[in-house]
């Protein structure tokens, strides 16, 4: 019996994908933190965790090659450190704002960067497909 792998999608396919699952699972969190739907905002967390899953693969998949091999390790390891502190500093930020505002708003106020900064980058995407296809 031979070992077969399934074919691997490419990044540029699940880039798009993995992000239009992010900003659809934050909406419909905050759809269930409006409506107080403990299962919706379940869903939500899955379907933006599965898209933040997959747009960060394809990101690094996408970037890594285009370093050379003995400059792979550093760029993986400035990539993780800017990824934790884009990560961790706004959480904190509206971990200290939410005994002000309140966690309503200021889930609303998170969620709502996330979903217009995810929107951005379907754009950015779209944008460089169209130059790539322009410069062909």
């Amino acid at each position: 019996m031979q070992n077969r792998r399934p074919p691997q999608i490419s990044a540029a396919s699940v880039l798009p994908i993995g992000i239009t699952s992010l900003a659809l699972g934050v909406a419909v969190t905050l759809i269930g933190v409006r409506t107080q739907s403990v299962s919706l905002m379940m869903l939500g967390t899955l379907v933006a965790g599965i898209g933040f899953g997959g747009a960060f693969s394809a990101t690094v998949r996408t970037l890594l090659p285009l370093a050379e091999a003995r400059e792979r390790a550093g760029l993986l390891s400035a990539f993780y450190v800017q990824s934790y502190l884009a990560f961790s500093i706004p959480a904190i930020l509206v971990g200290l704002l939410a005994p002000k505002l309140g966690l309503p708003v200021s889930a609303y106020v998170y969620g709502g960067v996330v979903f217009l900064l995810a929107l951005s980058s379907l754009v950015a995407v779209a944008l460089s497909r169209t130059a790539a296809i322009k410069m062909q």
